[in-house]
């Protein structure tokens, strides 16, 4: 079985281009991130040859959001200095073999690529983790994916790609099926409304579930709806979430049956023990109608 990222719940903040290629904005949700105490932050390394012809209507779009390697560089630079990983999203080849070259923290592949074998096959020579995720992928793309990346340390991520995403089409059990088949650790990607009161609770479903990853989108301010605004919560609203993350994997707590320090003081307060309704005198013979449980 392939080892965790850790061991308590890894959160990550997707900050995605919610920079709008801006680095000083990308900074300010970096920061924002890592003062509501995510894990890390996702980015998409962005190349608009790499995503798209140039008569596609979002082409030239993706052409604003390409960062050079300085800009890259800065950005993490950034990040380590408040203490937070960075992880980043790609798209194809020359995405995953430029931003390996830089100091990142772990990459995931983007299900519209799990079935690229040059990507895959560059993708074996990593030695970070590698995220994958499974959003509208067969079985069998999946398989395939984790057979060719067996020797790496890898986590599926399971999610719908809709954004938002409906409930109905959630299918969280599903992440049971995947820890079941390929007995990898698993991530959750939320795309719920960051509108919906949900948005809170679905990441937490999913710890029930016994994911390791939460990935959520971040932005500074949901309300301008700019780009990745969709599934984002604000920052104060990323903050409770970690909170709230927090304390539900306090609740699941272990599986064993030993009794722990305010269990044992419950049943010293509240057990009930055998009394006997009189006093006794030597050498009498016990008898049922005797003896009743009470607090004692």
């Amino acid at each position: 079985m392939q080892k965790t990222i850790q061991k308590k719940v890894f959160i990550i903040a997707e900050i995605a281009n919610s920079h709008e290629g801006k680095i000083t904005e990308a900074k300010k949700i970096i920061t924002a991130a890592a003062n509501a105490k995510a894990d890390a932050v996702k980015f998409q390394k962005i190349i608009a040859d790499e995503l798209a012809e140039r008569d596609h209507e979002n082409y030239q779009m993706y052409k604003n959001l390409e960062m050079s390697d300085k800009e890259w560089k800065e950005l993490i630079q950034f990040s380590k200095k408040l203490k937070i990983k960075f992880y980043v999203d790609v798209f194809g080849l020359k995405g995953i073999q430029d931003i390996s070259k830089l100091k990142i923290d772990g990459v995931k592949i983007h299900s519209t690529d799990l079935n690229n074998p040059k990507l895959l096959k560059f993708a074996t020579k990593l030695k970070i983790p590698i995220l994958l995720s499974t959003a509208g992928c067969t079985l069998s793309e999946i398989d395939h994916a984790v057979t060719t990346l067996s020797k790496n340390e890898l986590i599926l991520m399971h999610s719908f790609q809709g954004y938002p995403t409906e409930i109905k089409d959630l299918n969280l059990k599903r992440i049971l099926a995947l820890k079941e088949k390929f007995a990898l650790p698993i991530g959750l990607m939320d795309h719920v409304s960051g509108d919906s009161k949900l948005s809170m609770i679905v990441p937490l479903l999913g710890i029930g579930l016994g994911v390791e990853i939460i990935e959520k989108h971040i932005t500074l301010d949901r309300s301008k709806k700019g780009l990745d605004y969709f599934s984002a919560l604000n920052p104060n609203e990323f903050l409770l979430l970690v909170a709230l993350i927090k304390k539900s994997q306090l609740a699941m707590g272990k599986q064993s049956f030993e009794l722990g320090k305010n269990e044992l003081q419950y049943r010293i307060l509240h057990k009930k023990n055998e009394i006997t309704k009189m006093n006794l005198k030597k050498n009498t013979i016990l008898n049922e109608s005797m003896i009743e449980f009470k607090r004692t």
